[in-house]
This record gives C-alpha cells, sequence and structure tokens, in this order.
C-alpha cells in the first residue's frame, strides 16, 4: 500500500461538494448557524450559507472504532481515494514541501452536463501533542499549476479532517469544506452535494476502515492514546 500524505487531499476531491472559501471569512458566514441536514446511519450532516458560492458549507460527523494509526493511513492512500470519496476523479501529488506538507491536484467527476472539477490544494497535517487530536487541513493554492483542458478550476477551497480520540477506542472524525466551484452550478446539483458529499464520504470511510491494510496499520508518525 503506497501511504503517502499526499492523500490527505482526500479531503478535498469533492466537485460536487460546499467548501470554506480561501479568502478571509466573510463575516456573515462566521456567524451563520448550523442546520442538521440529515441523520443517519450514525452519521450527522451539518450545513450553513456560504456568501458568494451556490454551494453551502458542510460539516459530517462521526463515531467510529477506530485507531489513529487507521485513519490517517487510510487518508495517506491515494491509490484508494475513488474508493470512498464521494465523486472522486484521483489525486495527483505536485510537489512535497515537508513531510508533513504537500501540494496536490485534485479531481471531482460531475454528473453530465456539469464539467469535471479540479483544484490544487496545498494539504498539512498537526497532532496535538495534548489531546492527540490530528486534524488534516487544505487550502488551494491555484498559482503554483497551470489550469487544466477539460476540468474548471476551483479557485476558492478551504476544508478540514479533524480525528479526535474519545474513550473506549472511539474517534469522532469531522469532515468539513468550504468552497467557491467556479463557473455554474445547477441547482438540482447545488442543492445535494453539500448533503451527499460528507454522508457518503464517511459511509465509505468507515466500511473501507474494516480492511486489514488499515485496521492492522501502526504509523511511526502517529501518537496513539
Amino acid at each position: 500500500m503506497k501511504i503517502r500524505l499526499a492523500l490527505w487531499c482526500v479531503l478535498v476531491v469533492i466537485l460536487s461538494t460546499p467548501i470554506f472559501a480561501e479568502s478571509a471569512e466573510p463575516h456573515n458566514n462566521a456567524e451563520a448557524s448550523w442546520i442538521l441536514r440529515k441523520t443517519e446511519a450514525g452519521i450527522r450532516v451539518y450545513t450553513r450559507s456560504n456568501h458568494g458560492s451556490p454551494l453551502d458549507e458542510f460539516k459530517g460527523i462521526i463515531e467510529l472504532k477506530s485507531k489513529l494509526s487507521s485513519l490517517v493511513a487510510l487518508v495517506r492512500d491515494s491509490d484508494r481515494t475513488k474508493d470512498w470519496i464521494y465523486r472522486s476523479g484521483g489525486t495527483q501529488v505536485l510537489e512535497t514541501i515537508s513531510p508533513y506538507e504537500q501540494i496536490l491536484r485534485s479531481v471531482t467527476l460531475s454528473p453530465w452536463p456539469v464539467s469535471d472539477r479540479d483544484v490544487i490544494l496545498k494539504a498539512s497535517y498537526h497532532q496535538n501533542p495534548n489531546t492527540l487530536a490530528i486534524t488534516i487541513e487544505l487550502r488551494s493554492v491555484d498559482h503554483v499549476a497551470p489550469k487544466q483542458p477539460g476540468y474548471v478550476r476551483m479557485l476558492q477551497l478551504k476544508g478540514k479532517w479533524v480525528f479526535t480520540p474519545l474513550t473506549n477506542g472511539m474517534v469522532q472524525v469531522i469532515y468539513q469544506v468550504r468552497v467557491n466551484p467556479g463557473g455554474s452550478i445547477p441547482g438540482w446539483l447545488a442543492g445535494s452535494s453539500s448533503v451527499d458529499t460528507p454522508f457518503v464520504t464517511l459511509k465509505k470511510m468507515r466500511e473501507l476502515l474494516k480492511e486489514p491494510t488499515y485496521a492492522d496499520a501502526s504509523l511511526e508518525d502517529v501518537a496513539e492514546p
């Protein structure tokens, strides 16, 4: 299994997802209240308005029986992105800045006739030495790579994964994203993507974590509770 920091990008392979604008967060968005949109299969999905974007910001939450290493191993495994990230079209590592920082190109596939999207991201990883919570942050940095024909470039995106250890071997997983997708997005797609993206992604994450490759993972750079 290829466990590359690249897959921190996993967090963004979301063409039809709502995410954070990269510029300073608009005042009204910062104060907007989260609305619970779906509770099913142990997954809670919240959304709130995203000023200047047709896509709402979303936040998906799930509690899993898992090691931190298992979660990190899955997110880092770029070969499996398409197997669990909603509408993922793959991720490419453009530059490795450090063991905990990379530049990535992430592709999100769209249903016809909507154009596929891509985004250039700076991905960074941090583990809190006190709580052991792991945060993986993604932020768009378009200037580092030319646009590709056939794709609409998403210029404003900010997102994160947060893995917080609980008791009895449980981990709270938060998947949150805000984005301006660029181009035009039909209302039917904009209305559903902010809910479908976190729900489907977290549901598939839970299933893949059962595979021995991830369930048995032990990473030297991840401290366990």
